[in-house]
């Protein structure tokens, strides 16, 4: 027998009684009515759902006899192998406008990889590389390329053009430099600057320059180790690590240098901050639990967080990078 589609939302099978066949009416015109709120409540919860995504972490981990990018999601889930090389792979850096992740090997060689594909060294650039990180548009990469002058090493900043294949150097500067950091913005790099005092001691400072190499000024010196500075997405703050309490931390401070704040307390070794997306939080990695691992805390340096811990005694992880 063929189905009326009008009793479709019918509550009681009696629709002769005139009282049952009102209520029934009553209560199919409320469901026809709030079904369309029903379906945006979805929907909306489905956006909100993509909006909130926190991201992944990819970092270098020693595992298999080499060092890997692996890549792991913030809540500890999702381990996913992304790539090896013969000559190891580290300072993984991502930007949401390029498929290829920039990093270093022991060659110091800066490479391109893509996951599950070979990894290319980036001819245009000189030998002895270090650090890339990239562009906010994906189209250029900053890296320390390192010289030896009278038998000690210089390095300076360069960049490498993607879109055209080519290089050239950002900013010469005496002593060495490392670890650079482009603004979200894109309109400045922030870098360290090392230098050697007093024959074997070593101060390492915090420098700011424009993307087009000028300007270039010294925001941080106070006569310890500033370095791997890491921008907020906002552009507002500068996560670095420091030993300026006498150990190795976390601290951040504005983009001109002022109100450094110490974020970690921990008597372990604290360095390479990376911030969320969202800039609620930073990863970074820690000897805490004896080795070096990735972990995941607050941006006020509450709630720390092991992220990392693999199988393989040797298996250090370390140089997160907190991606989109």
């Amino acid at each position: 027998m063929k189905q009326n589609p009008s009793r479709s939302f019918c509550l009681f099978s009696n629709s002769r009684n005139p009282l049952i066949g009102k209520l029934n009416f009553i209560l199919t015109s409320l469901i026809l009515l709030l079904l369309p709120a029903f379906i945006c409540l979805g929907n909306e919860t489905d956006q909100d759902a993509t909006t909130s995504s926190s991201g992944s972490i990819i970092f270098s981990t020693y595992a298999n006899d080499s060092w890997e990018l692996w890549s792991i999601d913030p809540d500890g889930k999702n381990l996913i192998r992304l790539a090896w090389d013969k000559n190891d792979l580290h300072f993984p850096s991502r930007s949401s406008k390029s498929p290829y992740i920039a990093g270093s090997n022991n060659k110091r060689e800066i490479v391109l990889v893509s996951p599950g594909e070979q990894v290319q060294k980036i001819e245009a650039l000189p030998a002895n590389c270090d650090h890339p990180a990239w562009a906010p548009s994906g189209d250029k990469l900053v890296c320390a390329c390192y010289t030896a002058v009278n038998r000690q090493e210089d390095s300076d900043l360069w960049i490498y053009d993607v879109t055209h294949d080519t290089a050239g150097k950002l900013i010469q500067q005496n002593h060495i430099q490392s670890y650079p950091a482009w603004s979200p913005d894109g309109k400045h790099i922030v870098y360290t600057s090392g230098r050697r005092v007093g024959g074997t001691r070593v101060v390492e400072s915090l420098w700011l320059v424009k993307a087009d190499g000028t300007d270039a000024k010294e925001v941080i010196s106070d006569g310890y180790y500033n370095i791997q500075p890491e921008w907020s997405p906002d552009g507002q703050w500068i996560a670095y690590a420091s030993n300026k309490s006498g150990n190795m931390d976390i601290w951040v401070m504005a983009r001109d240098g002022k109100e450094a704040k110490r974020l970690t307390f921990d008597s372990a070794y604290d360095s390479d901050p990376s911030w969320s997306p969202d800039g609620s939080r930073l990863c970074f990695s820690s000897t805490r639990t004896g080795q070096m691992e990735i972990w995941v805390m607050d941006k006020d340096g509450k709630k720390p967080r092991q992220l990392t811990g693999l199988s393989e005694p040797a298996g250090e992880s370390m140089h997160p990078y907190w991606q989109k």
